[in-house]
């Protein structure tokens, strides 16, 4: 890994590696994140009022993951260099657990949950390891911010693509393959996915490269690993990320009950998904040319503000469908920036450590960033779930009108609440940034 110019220019290939292992991530990652909840109480027949501690404990776990990865692989070195290696040997692996997540054996509800907590917990561990690899591949391309924008918004702009997939078609081949068999269906839907995403990381693996280090004989110790995040900057921006993805998953988990049982509309579950997806796909083309003219982080900010006007819009929508996938739209084009400038601006900080401590803590950084948004995502759906088990929720059945107020809070108290907390986190943090510059 010899230095080379900052401003070398990547081939095409390479920026297409980068962005094509979050479309392959993306797949099994996405159905697991939105599909997970329905699919243990509706299809597995895991009770309501075990999903709460199951579905905080598998968050917690995954942050738990992320961390302890990214501390051991800034230790790892092999011939194929720090994180690029494990792009390679997480392929099998991660196709292995995604599917037997989705695997549904004729158990007690005890074992039921005891095979949840083992295929999750592993299918988490190699999941995280990958992910943490792939975030930290990014300062290590390239150093410059331009070039670094444009890989992470192709890596976005695939993720997306692949949210894209999975929200609006995942029930309709759950349905073709499993011929009304849902238990069927989930886990034909899921190897089909991972089948897809085998060669893809494969592709990603052979094309990528890794150009730039800290001082590649310092390895990382614990005390340089916490000192590194004591940076009060690093705090809020973290928890900013924390409590964005929360929102998230108020909003993502939430949907299919809200319209399955609230408007009684299920067949438009696909194309609510799709829309707002869409929406944010078509908004990371632009991002990279925005912050030319708009500082990184005032565009999160922005985004962020546009996030709480998505839920003001849809919780005016009433029942009014055109109004109701306005606020989608609008939530899913401003959602785009934070969840995309989010790494760029952490690049910078891992350059800025590096130099600091005269050594590689770009896995470490990126899994203390996954780790919070782990615990932001564990934090909302086992708040939800707490909710809709509160309020009297029973699946598949008609719902009371205690249990369908649950399933509003949840929609847009969650959503919204989280995204003002969100917004006020970003005021803070850019506060705090202007008082060190000064």
């Amino acid at each position: 890994m010899n230095n080379k110019n900052d401003i070398e220019k990547l081939s095409v290939a390479e920026k297409a590696s980068y962005g094509i292992l979050g479309f392959s991530r993306g797949l099994s990652g996405q159905m697991i994140s939105i599909f997970m909840m329905l699919f243990y109480s509706d299809v597995f027949g895991i009770p309501m009022r075990f999903l709460t501690p199951m579905l905080f404990i598998f968050n917690i776990w995954e942050g738990l993951c992320k961390q302890l990865a990214g501390f051991f692989m800034g230790k790892a070195q092999s011939r194929h260099g720090k994180y690029r290696p494990f792009l390679l040997w997480t392929i099998i692996p991660s196709m292995f657990f995604s599917v037997a997540v989705f695997f549904t054996p004729s158990l007690s509800v005890t074992y039921k949950i005891i095979y949840a907590y083992i295929t999750y917990f592993i299918w988490s561990i190699v999941s995280n390891v990958l992910s943490i690899a792939h975030n930290s591949l990014l300062p290590m391309i390239s150093r410059n911010q331009s070039e670094r924008t444009q890989i992470n918004s192709l890596k976005i702009i695939f993720s997306v693509l692949a949210s894209l997939l999975v929200s609006s078609y995942t029930l309709k081949l759950v349905d073709v393959l499993g011929g009304g068999n849902q238990q069927k269906g989930f886990v034909l839907t899921i190897f089909c996915m991972s089948a897809i995403a085998v060669p893809l990381q494969y592709i990603s693996f052979k094309n990528i490269r890794e150009r730039y280090s800290a001082v590649e004989d310092n390895k990382i110790s614990v005390k340089t690993a916490f000192r590194c995040i004591s940076d009060k900057r690093l705090i809020l921006f973290f928890l900013v990320y924390c409590v964005f993805w929360m929102a998230n998953t108020f909003k993502n988990q939430s949907t299919t009950y809200y319209f399955k049982y609230v408007l009684e509309r299920p067949e438009n579950i696909g194309a609510f998904f799709m829309i707002g997806t869409t929406a944010s796909f078509i908004t990371h083309f632009f991002i990279g040319h925005i912050i030319r003219y708009i500082k990184a982080e005032t565009s999160m900010c922005i985004g962020i503000s546009g996030c709480v006007l998505g839920v003001v819009i849809m919780y005016a929508s009433k029942n009014n469908m055109t109004l109701l996938f306005l606020g989608n739209i609008v939530y899913g084009v401003m959602s785009a920036f934070p969840a995309n400038l989010i790494y760029v601006i952490l690049a910078g900080y891992v350059d800025e450590k590096n130099n600091q401590y005269k050594t590689n803590l770009g896995s470490w950084l990126y899994s203390v960033m996954d780790n919070l948004a782990k615990i932001g995502i564990g934090i909302g759906g086992a708040t939800l779930s707490h909710l809709l088990y509160l309020f009297g929720y029973v699946p598949n059945l008609r719902q009371t009108s205690s249990s369908l107020l649950g399933i509003k809070l949840g929609f847009f108290g969650g959503t919204g609440v989280s995204a003002l907390v969100c917004l006020l986190l970003m005021v803070f943090y850019i506060n705090a940034c202007s008082s060190i510059r000064d």
